[in-house]
């Protein structure tokens, strides 16, 4: 689609552009299942400087069944946020958020599954104060194909 965001504050840019959110999948002789996005679009930041950004990112998955009820995961993906300054203030700058996992699943029955994943986040940017490192494990439960 195209989105025109026009904010209320002058002194704010406007952003005109593409705007998108595609998922894709497909299954590979029936054992290895592909997952793509793509997303980008106008977000809203906590930061007074920059009150938005435009985020574009992509992800992709990769599940593939072992034996019986279980399988293994794979992920990656890659985030640029475009953060939007007032003209009056210094340029805008740009982060990005790159993610890899990893994890496991067992199907409980046909169409649910549980996973336990653990996943690692990097954030660079311009400021030092905005960058960061996370890893965690957390659990999903998927209903569907």
């Amino acid at each position: 689609g195209f989105r025109s965001f026009r904010p209320l504050a002058p002194e704010l840019p406007e952003y005109t552009g593409p705007h998108a959110e595609i998922a894709l999948g497909t299954t590979l002789l029936g054992r290895t299942k592909f997952d793509w996005s793509l997303l980008r679009d106008v977000q809203y930041s906590f930061e007074e400087r920059s009150p938005y950004y435009v985020e574009t990112g992509t992800r992709i998955t990769i599940t593939h069944h072992v034996i019986g009820r279980f399988d293994v995961q794979g992920t990656g993906g890659r985030q640029r946020l475009d953060y939007r300054t007032p003209v009056t203030l210094d340029s805008d700058r740009v982060d990005h958020v790159d993610i890899i996992g990893a994890g496991v699943g067992i199907h409980i029955r046909d169409n649910l599954r549980l996973g336990i994943n653990g996943e690692y986040t990097r954030r660079t940017s311009e400021h030092l104060a905005r960058e960061y490192e996370r890893r965690r494990i957390f659990a999903t439960l998927e209903y569907g194909s």
